[in-house]
């Protein structure tokens, strides 16, 4: 086994730390039901992880989000490639509907490098988008827009939501009217009528039943007559929408002082960023206003927290119980029809499985869970008690029971999170997990390597590892995303590229056990798990969870 500098990786916080910050009162809940009109993103192609997502919230999830291609050009824009996987999930509730971001029309590049075909990568900008967005607005594209529908239709989600050029007043996608040539008042006015040509198309198919979502940022452009000036009218519009993020441009409130200060200081500067958002000149008090106005319903394509990225730690709040709270109200008092929640990675926007956000997560299933937040929730902060005794929001993945012993064995389980983490190794909380936190393992970059290691306080025979490895690229399922990993007990090595099976996309049925007999184990020894750089896996940059090791104890 390769030496390798150890360290403990810093531990998530004991629940009593959290308390400081609860002492600082949030705002009174605002009375309404409109926040139980909930949809989540939970990443695309993925009905699994939106069954999760209503089994943790414990409400229905009537709305999941998924986005069309848009590089590569008209024939994967309109391709079947994300809409099969979601027909069966639709089918089962009548109340279901998918969400579909669908581009004004795609990049058009052929590769990822940045540059290639019409594609200013440094800018995410089609040079040649004024001229597209002119045919778009001349009806030219419609024939392309006409087989998506089809497309939809064809594949049993006719009452699709269409979030048509969603964030087009940006300046990060090819159909953004903000800037390049023609950016502003023209681009905004040919994107209207671009809306009203793919209305009119989609409305004229047979069996359809489409609502149309108009969908720029919240609190980005400050000049609202430049929304004003792509709004197509409320005859080709059914939900007025904006996405929302809790971050800040600009190095005034989320910057290094923010995430190391004190509860109180913190909470100064959410405020300040709350009241930045609400009040600018198109933020969420505006989107409010025009709804009602324009007599729209208004809906919320995306929200969620913004962890501070590297690089970028002026943007985000991190773990924002007070963005939660304002939320949970903004939905209520503004009669949100539907919002998405965009639960997205755990250093990106994660509520639901997340590391970084305990408060806010917390505070989450507090305000949208019929039953509320249980009183040691993530349960795996609240240390000290064993799995068997610690309270749970939700039954594990895999239970110690369900996994097949040879006969006469004992169990004894060692949470794999509890071990030591080894370079790229970290914790990550997931609900299904038994010990309430996973151990992420990922490729080896570098010689010091990555590894988790558990000392064993017992003798034992054999052991069985818990691990979750869930389908990532599902156009190359199932062997592409299985992943490969060396086991060591001390510096014998006992297996090598041990396949551990890819066997679902959602995060409770992706969950695998698999049992190791006959291993002797002394008390002390070392048991680690590695996957060093030659191991075959071609999941590069993906990494495997495991959940715990279980010692098998004989008489």
């Amino acid at each position: 086994m390769q030496s390798a500098k150890r360290f403990k990786f810093g531990q998530p916080p004991r629940l009593d730390q959290l308390q400081d910050h609860d002492a600082i009162p949030l705002p009174a809940i605002s009375p309404g039901e409109n926040y139980k009109n909930i949809g989540v993103y939970m990443w695309d192609r993925n009905p699994a992880g939106a069954m999760g997502f209503e089994k943790w919230v414990g409400l229905p999830v009537n709305i999941a989000e998924d986005f069309q291609p848009f590089y590569g050009g008209w024939e994967l824009m309109i391709s079947d490639a994300r809409a099969p996987y979601w027909t069966e999930w639709v089918k089962a509730v009548e109340t279901r509907r998918v969400a579909f971001a669908f581009p004004v029309f795609p990049a058009f590049r052929d590769t990822w490098e940045p540059g290639a075909g019409d594609y200013d990568g440094a800018r995410g900008q089609t040079t040649r988008a004024l001229e597209y967005f002119q045919a778009a607005a001349n009806g030219e594209f419609n024939h392309y827009y006409r087989q998506f529908g089809q497309m939809l239709i064809n594949n049993g989600l006719k009452n699709s939501i269409i979030r048509f050029g969603h964030e087009f007043d940006g300046n990060w996608y090819a159909w953004s009217i903000s800037v390049g040539p023609g950016g502003g008042t023209e681009k905004a006015r040919l994107y209207a009528a671009a809306f009203r040509q793919l209305v009119t198309t989609l409305r004229s198919l047979s069996g359809q039943n489409f609502t149309f979502s108009w969908n720029p940022n919240a609190a980005y452009t400050t000049d609202p007559n430049l929304l004003r000036s792509a709004w197509p009218g409320k005859e080709y519009v059914d939900y007025i929408s904006f996405d929302q993020y809790d971050q800040f441009y600009g190095g005034e409130h989320y910057n290094e002082a923010y995430h190391a200060g004190t509860p109180q200081f913190r909470r100064e500067k959410q405020e300040a960023v709350w009241n930045h958002i609400y009040n600018h000149p198109t933020g969420l008090k505006w989107f409010g206003a025009f709804s009602r106005e324009m007599d729209v319903p208004l809906t919320i394509g995306e929200w969620g927290l913004w962890y501070p990225e590297p690089g970028h730690e002026h943007r985000g709040g991190g773990d924002n119980a007070y963005f939660i709270r304002r939320m949970y109200n903004y939905i209520n008092e503004n009669n949100v029809a539907w919002h998405v929640y965009f639960n997205f990675g755990d250093v990106s926007h994660s509520i639901y499985n997340t590391h970084q956000h305990p408060m806010a997560s917390r505070e989450f299933l507090r305000l949208w869970h019929p039953n509320g937040a249980p009183e040691h929730y993530p349960y795996s902060f609240h240390q000290g008690l064993p799995w068997q005794e610690a309270p749970r929001h939700m039954p594990p993945a895999i239970s110690p029971d369900d996994i097949e012993v040879p006969q006469g064995a004992t169990r004894y389980v060692l949470p794999a999170y509890e071990g030591e983490l080894i370079g790229r190794a970290k914790p990550q909380p997931d609900p299904w997990s038994l010990c309430g936190t996973l151990a992420e393992l990922w490729r080896e970059p570098e010689p010091d390597g990555t590894a988790i290691i558990l000392k064993s306080p017992v003798n034992a025979n054999g052991f069985a590892l818990v691990f979750q490895a869930w389908v990532q690229s599902v156009d190359h399922f199932p062997g592409g995303n299985d992943r490969f990993v060396n086991v060591y007990v001390n510096d014998r090595c006992i297996a090598t590229n041990h396949r551990l099976p890819a066997v679902g996309r959602g995060w409770i049925d992706s969950y695998g056990s698999t049992v190791f007999e006959n291993v002797e184990i002394k008390e002390g020894d070392e048991i680690s798990f590695h996957i060093p750089a030659g191991v075959h896996n071609p999941n590069l940059w993906s990494g495997v969870m495991f959940d715990y090791v279980m010692l098998l104890l004989r008489a």
